[in-house]
């Protein structure tokens, strides 16, 4: 991989410095260097679970204008690779995406391999899909519509499929804005050609969103819906559904100095947030610090409950460039996949969080992360679970 990676750059580079007025190249990206310390996530008091790594992502962005707003659109990333001598020797590389970007008076077409994300992050968000998009701005509404080769059956075979029974996503999307407000309303039809009709494997979501701000107060929201056959899940007592949904709503409030924050939430049926819906530190499983998604068990990986969580807090930024804060959270579980293994079907935890912002220098950040859970009810032998992390992260 390596000898492909130096290719690469040099192709790379060469083409930057002969653009000319063929084309601007734009170059830039970020990376991060993390220290990790995860202590007992198991919940459990009779094994000890703690981990401590240190990691490191690298990514590369490159914008390629051939005539103005005409652009390729690409970013490489390196994998988030844990600290390990000889196990990272030549590294690893791949393409986070890469499309074209081609506007046509009010329309813009997105052709190739995108990052999908949607509102508040509670439905999706940050997810790479192979996709066409089609967008158009209307004065302060912006109306979308796109498809999404989920799977590629391209011949025939003897189990009778034939190259048009592929598995694709269909949505359409309107964004209005309005002032200090925003709102969003997206619907995706998931078609399954590759299934036969009795086995139901088809399937509709959709999510409606709102930010407003007024008077350096932030308010945002988010409903998320899934239904049909490919969202069927089944409870502890053998009983189906096909409709999953999950909604929050949180805001930030200015009090003096302090910020004060808060969010409430819950899933339903076996939805499951999106590991970018990050509430606190140990919920959301884009941190590093996180035990679970919202929506899962933390206890059991993999586990869907319908959960409840409650979190308020407060930020400070006492100097410029410096931010600490601090939040607490109860989250409050109703078995549906499975009773706990504790053997009851309810379970809650309390979780206090602190943290660290430090803007060392322009586009140069450092960040502390701390968490602490104590579950009731989760294990059979239940422990508390602390992490922390630290991280510095450079963007150019």
């Amino acid at each position: 991989m390596k000898k492909y990676v130096i290719v690469f750059l040099s192709m790379l580079l060469v083409a930057a410095m002969s653009a000319g007025a063929y084309a601007a190249v734009t170059i830039g990206g970020d990376a991060y260097v993390r220290g990790i310390w995860n202590g007992n996530f198991d919940m459990n008091n009779d094994v000890d679970d703690s981990v401590r790594y240190w990691d490191q992502r690298v990514r590369l962005t490159v914008t390629g204008e051939a005539v103005k707003g005409v652009e390729l659109r690409l970013r490489l990333t390196t994998g988030d690779d844990i600290w390990d001598n000889a196990g990272n020797t030549g590294g690893s590389l791949s393409v986070d995406y890469a499309y074209l970007h081609v506007p046509v008076g009010n329309v813009v077409l997105d052709l190739g391999r995108q990052k999908s994300t949607w509102g508040h992050e509670l439905l999706e968000s940050g997810v790479t899909r192979d996709r066409a998009k089609v967008t158009a701005a209307a004065g302060p509404m912006t109306v979308g519509f796109y498809t999404d080769k989920i799977s590629e059956n391209n011949q025939n075979s003897s189990a009778g499929l034939t190259n048009s029974d592929d598995v694709d996503n269909y949505g359409v999307f309107v964004i209005h804005k309005a002032g200090n407000a925003e709102g969003g309303l997206l619907v995706e039809l998931y078609n399954d050609d590759s299934a036969a009709d009795s086995a139901d494997n088809d399937g509709t979501r959709g999510s409606v969103y709102a930010t407003v701000n007024a008077g350096g107060a932030a308010i945002t929201a988010e409903l998320a819906i899934k239904n049909g056959g490919v969202y069927e899940t089944t409870d502890k007592d053998g009983d189906k559904s096909e409709t999953q949904w999950a909604a929050f709503a949180g805001a930030e409030l200015p009090a003096g100095q302090l910020t004060v924050t808060g969010l409430l939430g819950l899933t339903r049926n076996g939805f499951v947030a999106d590991k970018h819906f990050t509430p606190t530190v140990l919920i959301g499983t884009d941190n590093p610090t996180a035990i679970a998604n919202f929506g899962q068990n933390p206890g059991s990986t993999g586990v869907e409950q319908d959960s409840f969580i409650a979190v308020a807090g407060a930020k400070l930024s006492p100097q410029p460039g410096v931010t600490v804060y601090g939040k607490a959270a109860f989250l409050s579980m109703s078995a549906y996949e499975n009773d706990f293994a504790s053997g009851e079907d309810k379970a809650t935890a309390v979780e206090i969080d602190a943290g660290l912002e430090y803007q060392i220098a322009q586009n140069t950040t450092y960040n502390i992360d701390f968490g602490y859970m104590f579950p009731k009810d989760i294990t059979a032998d239940d422990d508390n679970v602390m992490t922390l992390a630290h991280s510095l992260t450079l963007k150019f």
